[in-house]
């Protein structure tokens, strides 16, 4: 852990953590989870959150994410990015304490068996006769999950149509994001979706009936406050970008305020070797338990040794 921004009243730090099995992400896959740790003293009191760029993914370096805390803090300017944003969006919250429901997440036949009621399953990535087999297995050994499809935009408006002829759709939540063309959302009215990524390039899709949830990113969608304002018919579904315990039990809060009657998308800790906060967040079955915010571990060992 290196200090590389601190005063009395806000600090900014760096962290690297090692991870259990690499992450897929945009054509990379890093074994080594790298960010920032953000402080502010409020009343005498230190709050913290997490700022963790995947910078394939956010199309954003740390340096870029450092320089908007700092203009943030020192020019007190507001942030610009919904990395930044985000941290101050928790902070201004009323903090709460509960358990969040979550997913879990599928992404390869060769995975552990899904362990919770609703499981996100990742599709897209093999031949199509190969994921209908996968998935018609997986729908006969487990009849009482409830799925959701991530296709990442792999599929053509006939290979959706393909694939739906093979569900239990019953047991179906969503597809989310899953054709090439969005615009062809338009022609598969019975089939129910959820976007992610076309929230920011095609917000008119939030329109139609079929389109009953959105995933929502709150460190990549930086107006998600006012997609929720106006589109209370859909479900909200708080999603992570594989952040650390701090910024899960941030995202966790938010969900908590936002949407705390959802399943959300906040179960990635199991790809962490290492935290560097106290106490690292727990799941209960298929629950996030969010209790009071983690401190980060060398600001514990500074206030052990009377700072």
């Amino acid at each position: 852990m290196t200090s590389n921004l601190h005063c009395t009243k806000w600090g900014v730090w760096s962290y690297k953590l090692h991870l259990k099995k690499p992450l897929a992400v945009l054509g990379h896959s890093p074994l080594i989870r790298k960010g920032w740790i953000v402080g502010q003293c409020f009343e005498g009191q230190w709050k913290f959150g997490e700022v963790a760029p995947l910078p394939t993914f956010h199309n954003l370096s740390y340096e870029d994410v450092f320089n908007d805390l700092t203009s943030v803090f020192v020019g007190q300017y507001p942030p610009s990015t919904a990395l930044v944003q985000t941290v101050f969006d928790v902070w201004n919250v009323p903090l709460q304490e509960g358990f969040v429901s979550i997913n879990s997440l599928l992404g390869a036949p060769d995975d552990p068996p899904p362990s919770s009621s609703v499981v996100k399953i990742k599709l897209g990535r093999r031949p199509l006769n190969e994921e209908i087999s996968w998935f018609t297995q997986l729908q006969q050994v487990h009849p009482m999950i409830k799925w959701r499809i991530d296709c990442n935009r792999q599929w053509s408006l006939e290979e959706l149509n393909t694939f739906w002829q093979y569900c239990h759709q019953d047991a179906i939540e969503y597809f989310e994001e899953p054709l090439e063309n969005p615009h062809d959302l338009e022609q598969c009215e019975s089939i129910p979706i959820a976007l992610d990524e076309s929230l920011n390039e095609y917000p008119y899709l939030l329109n139609l009936p079929n389109v009953i949830a959105m995933v929502i990113k709150p460190t990549l969608h930086l107006n998600w406050k006012e997609m929720l304002q106006d589109n209370p018919s859909k479900r909200a579904i708080f999603s992570s970008t594989f952040e650390g315990s701090l910024g899960l039990w941030g995202l966790g809060q938010l969900a908590l305020q936002y949407a705390h009657s959802c399943t959300h998308g906040l179960g990635t800790l199991g790809w962490f070797k290492e935290e560097c906060v106290h106490p690292p967040l727990a799941y209960s079955h298929d629950h996030l338990r969010i209790e009071r915010s983690p401190t980060p571990v060398w600001k514990i060992l500074k206030l052990e040794m009377g700072e």
